[in-house]
């Protein structure tokens, strides 16, 4: 299926203590007792033991100032699952100014008798419209009248981005019964005190009661002062509780207690400079990565490529185009994409640095849909790996017609597929596998499922007697997609709500040698790709979760048919009920019945109907399917296997199409009696396609 369940993920990193206890190492290094810039701590600086190369690994260093010297422990996380920036997601990631970043919660008097939560937390807010990557940030914490000798920070070898109007849960100590759990936190701060033989022990780093934090960029470290205001290099500064020392502004936050905790204002966007303005003391309401996000900016999102090119060898299958969303992300938005090339009607073995979509990738037009809080979308585009040498050719793709939202830029970006062949090779269509994937991703707008895939392949390479049973096993399998239920529900859906809609279109052929209007198909290639997409998104045939978004799919597609200039043009909200369904009907070529008729009408006239349930009940109707089965499986020789519309080059005209549609007429729809499956994918214009 095409890939929007390849979404960007926030992370979520749970310690376990029994594992950080077998990893915990110290690293005392000795330092002048003063306060002074510190040299960065490296992550991996402690022996946390060896870890396998290649994998992608998180690190929590917390780093102590005491007695002159430096004790600094990192604790491997393990394999960060939930970080990741495979899609490209991080490329994106803005530089942060102060305030970008901000602490919009905290809460340090957890764990007591009479605490609201068990543990104490800090909550970081991005305020921006941009994802911002706080891989290897710091945050510095000290009570109320003392030095800063407490750092932690985290580090990933994917990185660790907060996205847009997010937020991010930082668990701390104590280890207590007392109170309730936390909801799922980011991060975990690990409760262990430092034992060094001499020296007197180091307790856990927690929040204090009354206290100070800030919060710095990665390689800006301050250890050992009281007051490092003002400084540049320091993001957010907090000062809470009437006796801390340092402060933004007019004064600190004022006194927590074990009910209430230090909220920004404006759900963290609120930021003035001013500790004592800028919060509130509240009851606690700990946010994580996964609560609804807050944009501080009113204006709409925009929408745009992660970047403007992306690259791809032809051996891939498939390349995912990212796009996002940034700024206000409240709220629902779409956008439509198309891809398109400067191939035209090119052969395929043309080489010219242009791709072709019937050659080299799979034209994709659709709408992506960001529900409220998706920053994230990707867009799966199948690839054609042809016999062909080729060398490097490209083509684009373009965002247009957004709602609620704004084109961003690049609006447009460019794909260049590279291809490794030297010298053209065998046609790989004979091979099954390549067969059956070309006909999934040319009739059903997706990738196999490994079960289909798998039983179709054997449709085919387990027939006997081989070689006479493999061309009719090829035939058979082939028109199996057209026939499959998937397919009737999608694609050819799309076809009977054009007919329903529009009637049929004129246009010429050859009878006898002379030219003839007759009716043919109005839908065209570009609008059944379009709508078989929005019909078929992510639904693979036939569990029970492919039910409910085929029907969730068909309730929107048929409420936004309705809804289009085109459509309203022919059918304005004017029309009475009875002449709405009587036009559908004489359109659709008088399929319903008188009583089916009169049913829609006082259906309409009730409200028991919308405009677009009636015209998917006129689609869906028996007689309809019925009627307009052969001219769909004809046209669908057309866009499934050639890429084009019945009258394009190589044709001039609908002769061919009229041609097909005779001969399956003549056979009562019996595509191998009339040999149509066996000629189009046995044609030269098929198998060049794929190679010589």
């Amino acid at each position: 299926m095409y890939a929007t369940g390849k979404q960007y993920c926030r992370f979520v990193l749970l310690l376990m203590l029994a594992f950080l206890s077998a990893s915990l190492s110290i690293n005392p290094r000795s330092s002048a007792a003063k306060p002074r810039q510190a040299s960065a701590p490296v992550a991996n600086s402690s022996s946390t033991g060896s870890l396998p190369s290649g994998s992608n690994y998180a690190f929590v260093t917390i780093t102590q100032y005491q007695d002159g010297a430096v004790f600094e422990r990192t604790f491997p996380l393990g394999s960060p699952g939930r970080v990741s920036n495979s899609s490209g997601a991080l490329t994106r990631a803005q530089p942060a100014a102060a305030g970008d970043i901000v602490f919009s919660q905290i809460y340090a008097s957890g764990g007591n008798p009479g605490s609201t939560f068990q543990n104490n937390f800090l909550e970081l807010f991005n305020r921006t419209n941009s994802l911002i990557d706080v891989n290897g940030w710091r945050f510095y914490i000290s009570d109320a009248a003392g030095t800063f000798n407490v750092v932690v920070s985290f580090t990933s070898s994917l990185g660790l981005g907060i996205e847009p109007g997010h937020y991010l849960l930082f668990q701390f100590g104590p280890a207590s019964s007392n109170g309730a759990p936390l909801p799922t936190p980011d991060f975990v701060i690990p409760f262990i005190p430092i034992i060094v033989p001499g020296l007197p022990p180091i307790p856990p780093v927690n929040l204090p009661p009354s206290g100070k934090i800030f919060l710095t960029g990665p390689g800006t470290n301050i250890i050992g002062s009281a007051c490092p205001l003002p400084n540049s290099e320091i993001v957010d500064f907090v000062g809470y509780g009437n006796t801390a020392s340092c402060f933004e502004g007019g004064g600190p936050v004022p006194t927590l207690s074990n009910t209430t905790a230090a909220l920004r204002q404006g759900h963290g966007c609120t930021d003035t400079d001013n500790n004592s303005g800028d919060f509130l003391v509240e009851v606690p309401n700990p946010r994580d990565s996964h609560s609804t996000p807050n944009s501080c900016s009113a204006a709409p999102p925009q929408v745009q490529f992660i970047q403007p090119r992306f690259d791809v060898t032809e051996q891939s299958g498939s390349i995912a185009v990212v796009v996002v969303r940034n700024g206000n992300l409240s709220g629902a938005a779409t956008v439509d994409y198309n891809t398109t090339d400067n191939s035209g009607a090119n052969n395929c073995d043309v080489v010219n640095g242009s791709a072709s979509s019937r050659c080299d990738y799979i034209a994709s037009v659709g709408t992506l849909k960001f529900a409220a809080g998706e920053s994230v979308k990707q867009i799966s585009i199948p690839l054609v790996d042809d016999a062909y040498s080729e060398g490097t050719e490209n083509f684009s793709i373009s965002l247009s017609n957004p709602t609620t939202a704004n084109l961003g830029t690049p609006a447009t970006a460019d794909i260049f597929i590279h291809d490794t062949d030297i010298t053209n090779g065998i046609n790989p269509i004979d091979q099954s596998a390549f067969f059956v994937r070309q006909h999934y991703v040319d009739f059903l707008n997706r990738e196999p499922d490994a079960a289909g895939n798998s039983f179709w392949i054997g449709e085919i390479e387990n027939c006997v007697p081989k070689p006479q049973c493999t061309e009719i096993r090829r035939i058979n399998v082939s028109a199996a997609f057209f026939l499959s239920i998937e397919f009737q529900e999608t694609g050819y859906l799309a076809y009977r709500a054009y007919k329903a809609a529009y009637g049929d279109a004129s246009g010429q052929a050859l009878n006898q040698g002379l030219p003839v209007q007759i009716p043919v198909p109005i839908i065209r290639l570009n609008e059944f790709l379009a709508d078989s997409h929005a019909i078929g998104e992510e639904v693979v045939c036939c569990s029970i979760q492919a039910q409910q978004r085929l029907e969730a799919n068909k309730v929107a597609y048929f409420l936004a048919f309705v809804s289009r200039q085109r459509f309203l043009n022919d059918y304005p909200l004017t029309m009475t009920p009875a002449e709405f369904v009587d036009r559908l009907n004489l359109k659709a070529g008088n399929v319903l019945s008188t009583s089916e008729r009169d049913t829609l009408v006082a259906q309409l006239q009730l409200g028991q109907k919308t405009r677009g349930e009636v015209l998917r009940a006129v689609a869906e109707d028996s007689d309809l399917n019925n009627s307009e089965k052969n001219p769909a499986f004809v046209l669908m020789q057309f866009f499934g296997y050639l890429r084009r519309n019945p009258n394009d080059p190589q044709d001039i005209d609908y002769s061919g199409y009229k041609f097909w549609l005779d001969k399956l007429n003549q056979f009562n729809g019996n595509f191998v009696e009339a040999d149509m499956v066996k000629a189009f994918i046995t044609s030269g214009e098929y198998r060049h396609r794929f190679g010589p």
